[in-house]
């Protein structure tokens, strides 16, 4: 039997869906979702969108969209030095000569990447994103 048959308001299947589902994908969702391709994330879009067509859930979701909040979040903690996170002596170096000539949040060196796996991991990836999103920003 349906939970939804069961007499669930919107709301509590909307928060049944994301304490099963969303929280099993968003668990290691940093660690492996960069390493994603298409067939593998649509899989699971699949699975959230089937959800949201049978009511358990008040909005569309994607791995994406989830990957995005996600590394966003943590790469703030990391970057930002109001919080302490042990991944910050990860990051690296500054940029010593700062440049005013656009508005960038962007004041890390990018490392030198020769293989895709090394590009993908998570400090590199959402150094790579941010300098994507400085770069779009400007135009």
């Amino acid at each position: 039997m349906q939970p939804r048959f069961i007499g669930l308001s919107t709301d509590h299947l909307n928060t049944v869906l994301h304490a099963l589902v969303v929280s099993c994908i968003l668990h290691a969702l940093l660690v492996w979702g960069v390493f994603l391709d298409a067939g593998q994330s649509g899989r699971i879009d699949g699975i959230l969108k089937r959800a949201y067509k049978c009511g358990f859930s008040k909005n569309p979701i994607t791995v994406t969209e989830l990957l995005t909040q996600s590394s966003t979040t943590l790469f703030r903690k990391i970057k930002y030095p109001s919080h302490t996170n042990c991944l910050s002596t990860l990051l690296p170096p500054k940029k010593s000569v700062n440049y005013s000539l656009r508005n960038c949040i962007l004041n890390y060196k990018l490392p030198q990447c020769t293989y895709t796996n090394h590009k993908q991991s998570f400090i590199n990836h959402c150094l790579f994103n941010m300098s994507i999103i400085c770069q779009t920003a400007r135009h």
